[in-house]
């Protein structure tokens, strides 16, 4: 399955060169590449993926 351009964007943008991450759909482990969070099974919308949250089910991804 081929990663979702908008998800890889978000993901590029979201993600500083220096700590801290934000807490963000963008950096969390349950995005998955098609942009669908496997948590709530939707996929949120583009412009929410960078937006900082606080969301309860948040995990930080690895960056690899």
């Amino acid at each position: 399955m081929k990663p979702k351009q908008h998800v890889l964007d978000a993901r590029k943008q979201a993600w500083p060169q220096t700590p801290p991450v934000p807490q963000c759909c963008a950096t969390c482990l349950h995005l998955r590449d098609d942009g669908v969070c496997v948590v709530f099974d939707s996929a949120p919308p583009a412009e929410f993926l960078t937006q900082v949250n606080e969301c309860e089910k948040y995990e930080r991804d690895v960056p690899f």
